[in-house]
């Protein structure tokens, strides 16, 4: 049942995620959790990455056909990185790698698009986006600091954090739900 595992890995992403944003709020006080948050968060974007690669019929998703559409969160995660990059030192490789990663699942979001009902594409690709969105607000606050100047940090990391988790597993229950129901109706 490869949608039922699509709907498990993606939870599975989200349960990873929640774990490294709880670790990632005490950092401040103790360092090594940044790290070790990265880390369990690298582990849950593989995870949402995975999921939405096996998702039957790769080749037939929107990124696969048309690589165009890739620019837009390689640009974005170039303008994170470039913007971070002299105020990252020791964290140049984990925040550079972690990217790579928002940036894939991202990628993976967008080649759902023509493998699953537009609505739940569309829900798993605003998803991908508002959770990158929200880790560059957390890594912009974290490392700029004073220099990164938007009223009340994290009220729109958390926003769109929770936004984009809901709307991720929201399009991965639709997409699932409607798999489902083409693979019960076509056997009768």
């Amino acid at each position: 049942m490869p949608y039922s595992k699509f709907k498990q890995w993606l939870l599975i992403g989200a349960l990873f995620i929640t774990v490294a944003d709880v670790l990632l709020m005490f950092s401040v006080e103790v360092p090594i959790l940044f790290i070790i948050g990265i880390g369990i968060a690298l582990l849950g974007q593989w995870y949402y990455s995975y999921g939405m690669a096996q998702y039957p019929d790769f080749r037939e998703g929107l990124l696969f056909r048309n690589p165009i559409w890739g620019i837009f969160p390689l640009l974005y995660g170039s303008f994170i990185i470039y913007v971070l990059w002299s105020d990252l030192g020791e964290f140049q490789f984990p925040i550079v790698l972690y990217t790579a990663t928002l940036i894939a699942t991202v990628f993976s979001a967008i080649n759902m698009q023509g493998r699953v009902k537009r609505s739940s594409a569309i829900l798993l690709i605003t998803g991908a986006a508002l959770y990158m969105l929200s880790d560059s607000m957390l890594a912009f606050e974290l490392f700029l600091g004073e220099e990164f100047f938007i009223p009340n940090p994290r009220f729109w990391i958390m926003l769109t954090y929770l936004i984009g988790i809901y709307l991720m597993l929201q399009g991965a229950v639709n997409a699932s739900q409607l798999s489902l129901n083409v693979n019960s109706t076509s056997t009768r």
